[in-house]
């Protein structure tokens, strides 16, 4: 199975959310499970389940692919942090 480098990862989110800050973490070192911390303010005034949908179109690709074959999402606005 292909993999996704951490820095395509990141690209894909930051083509979405230019301002987000973002930390991706490789669960299993094999570059297919994630978890993703994300933190901008696009997620201002949105739910939680419209923010994992806003970021799973960000990777709609390479989660159809299968590049990205789990992720576990914690995406909050910046005033959260």
């Amino acid at each position: 199975m292909e993999m996704i480098a951490i820095e395509t990862f990141r690209a894909y989110l930051i083509q979405a959310f230019p301002d987000a800050d973002i930390r991706i973490v490789d669960n299993r070192g094999t570059l297919d499970h994630f978890t993703l911390f994300i933190a901008t303010d696009a997620f201002e005034g949105v739910g939680l389940l419209d923010r994992h949908r806003k970021v799973q179109a960000a990777l709609k690709e390479p989660m159809d692919d299968g590049r990205i074959h789990a992720l576990e999402i914690r995406a909050e606005t910046r005033s959260v942090r």
